[in-house]
């Protein structure tokens, strides 16, 4: 098996640029959901995320993750976002992620 990552960002996001340079750094393949969203979901998924505000998940992913979490098998999250003004740098959208995830069975392979 081969990990892949997973990106919701369009070309020129912030989500889109990390997803792209750990393609290059760890020599993977990138699913764009963005462009892509029915595309099938890898059994080896890391999945960049962004936060929106307070811990938000971006609307899209969390509708993805939803609706599509029998597919995940072994997953990871790296998270990109902007915390100004939160003193907390502990809980952000990956956080609330993981928790679901894991709490329906799946398997986390990298954590904090």
């Amino acid at each position: 098996m081969t990990w892949k990552i997973g990106c919701w960002g369009h070309g020129n996001s912030n989500a889109r640029r990390v997803a792209d340079r750990l393609v290059q750094a760890l020599g993977c393949e990138m699913v764009d959901f963005h462009g892509q969203p029915d595309a099938p979901v890898p059994t080896q998924l890391i999945m960049v995320v962004t936060t929106l505000g307070d811990a938000e998940v971006n609307e899209v992913i969390e509708r993805f993750v939803l609706a599509r979490q029998a597919e995940f098998g072994d997953f990871a999250v790296i998270e990109i976002g902007n915390y100004y003004g939160f003193d907390d740098w502990a809980f952000g959208s990956s956080d609330r992620v993981r928790k679901y995830l894991t709490s329906m069975g799946k398997h986390e392979v990298m954590t904090r």
